[in-house]
């Protein structure tokens, strides 16, 4: 995280975006300190605009210490952060979307003979490898997380992306008691869909 030293990292919300906390970036570390009310999905950001680099992780803001390591995208030491950093593992997610912004970086330095061929490979690597790699994550966080904040952040995703059908939203849904049946932006995806 060297070319990010000096720069702030920002702990948003998902669920309404706003910024819990910021903290600055020194010695290529960052802490934030303060007890999680309720458990929730959270997005750590940060930004160099000299090189036009942006890092962004998501992170389960729940109790307990969580290790970040934004260079790697990996993150530890509480339940739900361990089963979403294992599941990501589990489906090369990490190393797919390396690909990807290691394809985005060869396409702004390519010259322009090569890069059409460069915007033609990554887009059959998106196709062929990185959507069905992304599709069986979310799926399967969904299917081990259906009575947390991480089930409810892979069903929108899910969803969002069209990647769920309607009748399957709307059987998440069903029990009125859920988190999904409780969720504003689900409800708003399912009408939706509708």
């Amino acid at each position: 995280m060297n070319e990010f030293e000096g720069h702030t990292v920002y702990l948003t919300c998902i669920d309404n975006g706003e910024t819990i906390d910021s903290a600055i970036i020194e010695k290529g570390s960052f802490k934030f300190k303060g007890e999680a009310e309720k458990t929730m999905m959270g997005s750590l950001r940060t930004f160099d605009e000299a090189s036009n680099i942006q890092a962004t992780s998501i992170i389960v803001i729940e109790k307990g210490k969580i290790h970040i390591d934004m260079k790697t995208d990996s993150l530890y030491g509480t339940p739900l952060n361990d089963a979403y950093n294992a599941c990501l593992l589990k489906h090369n997610y990490k190393t797919s979307y390396k690909k990807l912004e290691q394809f985005l970086s060869e396409i702004k330095n390519a010259d322009p003979v090569s890069r059409q061929a460069l915007v033609e490979e990554y887009y059959k690597f998106q196709e062929e490898v990185f959507i069905p790699c992304a599709e069986a994550t979310l799926k399967d966080l969904l299917q081990s997380n259906k009575s947390n904040p991480l089930g409810v952040y892979a069903a929108r995703e899910l969803a969002s992306n069209k990647i769920m059908e309607s009748q399957e939203l709307e059987n998440l849904m069903a029990d009125t008691n859920s988190l999904f049946a409780k969720d504003v932006l689900l409800r708003k995806l399912l009408d939706e869909a509708r």
